[in-house]
């Protein structure tokens, strides 16, 4: 059995729990698991625990976490994200300096609640398969700590 560190690159499209079942099927070992869960539309690093090093995964689910994302202001989906089907389209004429105090606002322990298009766990099943299948998914509000918000703009056509 491998113990260990694997960092993974997942792909959008995958869910956590796909890129532990293909590593399990690679190393031929049932001791494999992640540090956090993606959900399938994310991009990013998925931190792999294999044998002993499972039993740290608790641990490491508390450590900081930095995200990175793009927002297309002017914009809503039905799902809250850009997998979603335009619902609302209008012109934004926000200037980034309120753009960037409103996130600043955001900063600190505040309560979230999550899309109902998210991984997290509903009676056992992510609430994306709930939610996609046209179902009611009430995730509790939760307790979050925000450090720092960065906010660049990469484009000014991306600001409508």
């Amino acid at each position: 059995m491998v113990d260990g560190f694997l960092l993974i690159d997942k792909q959008t499209g995958l869910t956590s729990h796909d890129v532990v079942n293909s590593v399990r099927r690679l190393l031929g070992q049932k001791r494999v698991g992640h540090t956090g869960t993606l959900d399938p539309m994310a991009t990013g690093l998925l931190i792999i625990l294999l044998g002993k090093t499972t039993r740290l995964a608790k641990w490491m689910q508390l450590a900081d976490k930095t995200y990175t994302g793009t927002i297309r202001l002017g914009i809503s989906t039905d799902t809250l994200d850009a997998d979603g089907k335009i619902v609302l389209e209008e012109k934004c004429h926000a200037e980034i300096d309120r753009i960037k105090a409103a996130a600043h606002s955001l900063t600190g322990e505040i309560s979230q609640r999550p899309p109902a298009f998210s991984a997290i766990k509903v009676n056992g099943t992510p609430a994306y398969r709930i939610a996609s299948r046209g179902g009611e998914v009430d995730i509790a509000l939760r307790k979050v700590r925000v450090s720092e918000y960065e906010v660049w703009v990469e484009e000014a056509e991306k600001i409508l």
